[in-house]
């Protein structure tokens, strides 16, 4: 899978959020996006998933834009956080559709055990933790099948060895094959998944880092603010 972005212009009535921005993101890689809060990682998403309207600019997967519309939703999976889910369903619901309109390859039994839902695979939305959510949301994800993840945040609201199962999870795929996309806060998550950081700043990519000894002094550099969360 191969992204590549162009002069990307978008944002809100006259308010431009991504600002001529340029991008690319091949297979394997797992590119964090990294930026203070508010200040355009979901409106990037949300542009690459033909969800916020773009001024200018162009946006491809494999050649493919979407005016290509079939194709072009082939391509990556992206659900807007836990708030996605609705309530009265339940993550044996969620990946019963998933399966089928994606034709997925796997079982649902496969990615239940895959991404450690066993214990509520049955339990509502409504009734779930935050934690809980996130879990179904990456077994969505993984059930998919997709050569694109779109991930914004996953994980917000996990503890210590459910990141860890997360970051494995996302290493492997990645292993496989699969590019991810991630906006994320945390330096340790960053260190421990990331094979390159891309900083947004002021509508565009404003720096872009492979090693990963030194993001809290290049978040200074890039920002001039406040410290990451460690």
């Amino acid at each position: 899978m191969n992204l590549t972005i162009e002069n990307l212009t978008s944002g809100f009535l006259k308010k431009e959020v991504l600002k001529n921005l340029n991008f690319t993101a091949g297979e394997g890689e797992i590119i964090g996006l990294v930026a203070p809060n508010g200040t355009g990682k979901t409106t990037f998403m949300r542009a690459i998933a033909n969800l916020q309207p773009k001024k200018s600019g162009r946006i491809e997967i494999d050649g493919y834009t979407a005016k290509n519309r079939k194709e072009y939703f082939k391509k990556f999976f992206f659900l807007e956080g836990t708030q996605s889910l609705s309530d009265n369903l339940t993550p044996l619901d969620y990946l019963s559709y998933i399966k089928k309109t994606w034709k997925s390859p796997h079982t649902i039994e496969e990615i239940i055990t895959r991404a450690g839902i066993e214990g509520f695979k049955s339990l509502k939305i409504k009734k779930m933790s935050l934690g809980m959510k996130q879990k179904t949301l990456i077994a969505l994800y993984l059930m998919s099948n997709s050569p694109f993840f779109i991930l914004d945040e996953p994980f917000n609201g996990l503890d210590i060895d459910n990141a860890n199962d997360l970051s494995n999870i996302l290493k492997t795929e990645a292993e496989n094959g699969r590019t991810i996309l991630i906006s994320l806060h945390s330096i340790y998550h960053m260190e421990r998944v990331c094979s390159r950081i891309s900083f947004l700043h002021e509508g565009k990519i404003a720096r872009e880092l492979t090693d990963m000894s030194n993001i809290e002094e290049n978040y200074h550099e890039v920002f001039n603010k406040g410290k990451v969360v460690v």
